[in-house]
């Protein structure tokens, strides 16, 4: 087999492919067109200065040589936060790796590579952190109460218990609502506010089994979950956790227990007695 390899460009690609082909054995000969003290030295991805040293190549100034990646593993005793390598892939310029810390997987891109099973310690530069708007925790809707006490919101109509409005009420024989002062109220039509968390609504291919039928238009893997957005006839977003993988476009009815579903009084204010 012919061991002798040309690159042709000593950009970043041609460097590290050709730092890594000597590694493996071959004759490798680098050809670029302009002087060396030319070559472009402005990269901003994870290179190493090991990665210069072995192409014979000095090292870029320090105003232009940058480091793009924001995670950088050192020994675990010197990083802020520690994990366990599970997974190093070579993606052909750098390595995909992949660090299990409690329950949260970090992704790092790098061109040096830790081994399989490390006990690594990962850093970030202050300037690395993005300051983002708070995650979407739970949904909430605008509903009404209708004369059967279940509430209607979101394009649906839900089981639910009414008397988490007034604090130390029940239900008579007839429906009524009966306050911890022994009032009667009449529920019907009185507007409610509705919160429902993001793990406590399911999806059923059953569409009678659900209070709410719509049509999956997003979803995104996020480690331990799925995070879906099921959208109704008439624009209605329900966003939910879940561990199963549906499809997208996927026609599902949604599921919600009437313990899961929060009301608050839209208007305290207003009751009918």
């Amino acid at each position: 087999m012919n061991k002798n390899i040309i690159v042709v460009g000593a950009n970043q690609t041609g460097l590290v492919f050709a730092a890594f082909a000597k590694t493996a054995g071959f004759d490798v000969t680098v050809y670029e067109a302009k002087k060396q003290c030319d070559v472009a030295y402005d990269w901003t991805d994870d290179m190493v200065e090991e990665t210069f040293e072995e192409v014979g190549m000095p090292l870029p100034p320090k105003e232009i040589y940058t480091r793009k990646r924001n995670w950088t593993f050192v020994p675990p005793e010197k990083g802020v936060l520690r994990g366990k390598v599970t997974s190093v892939i070579f993606k052909g310029i750098h390595y995909q790796i992949l660090v299990q810390c409690g329950r949260y997987e970090i992704e790092i891109q790098s061109t040096a590579a830790p081994a399989m099973g490390d006990s690594i310690g990962l850093t970030i530069e202050p300037d690395g952190i993005h300051v983002m708007k708070k995650v979407f925790r739970v949904n909430q809707f605008t509903g009404v109460i209708t004369k059967k006490n279940t509430v209607k919101f979101g394009d649906g109509e839900f089981e639910c218990d009414v008397t988490q409005l007034y604090p130390g009420s029940h239900l008579d024989e007839e429906g009524y609502l009966i306050t911890a002062k022994g009032e009667k109220l009449v529920l019907t039509d009185t507007e409610v506010n509705v919160e429902v968390g993001l793990q406590d609504i399911t999806m059923s291919d059953n569409p009678d089994e659900g209070g709410a039928q719509g049509q999956i238009i997003s979803l995104i893997y996020k480690s331990e979950y799925y995070r879906y957005i099921v959208r109704t006839e008439n624009e209605e977003d329900y966003v939910l956790a879940c561990e199963d993988l549906w499809n997208e476009n996927d026609l599902v009815s949604l599921v919600i227990p009437p313990e899961k579903i929060k009301l608050t009084l839209k208007n305290p204010e207003e009751t009918k007695l």
